[in-house]
């Protein structure tokens, strides 16, 4: 698991993880998995989220990591997922 915070004057305001997946056909091929994103109901819409999302997708690439799976609001992740170059990100959601 990789997990990064947003702090503003020491306190805390938002939170990524990445958990890691894996086919079970193969172990060669994993990745990682978008989920919890959270950020404080005061400071959202202020950039936070986006920059969690890419200071963590810069993480995974550094170390390596090629595949993204995001479970959310596909309108939410399309607009904020500026780095989609770096890795293969594939985006899914519950439908109703």
């Amino acid at each position: 698991m990789k997990s990064l915070v947003a702090e503003l004057g020491g306190k805390l305001i938002g939170y990524v993880c990445y958990s890691p997946v894996f086919l079970k056909s193969t172990s060669d091929v994993s990745g990682y998995i978008l989920s919890p994103l959270a950020v404080s109901p005061e400071y959202q819409n202020q950039g936070v989220g986006s920059a969690l999302i890419n200071s963590g997708m810069d993480m995974l690439t550094k170390d390596g990591d090629g595949i993204l799976l995001v479970y959310g609001d596909p309108n939410f992740y399309q607009k904020n997922l500026v780095l989609r170059k770096k890795l293969d990100v594939y985006s899914f959601h519950h439908t109703h």
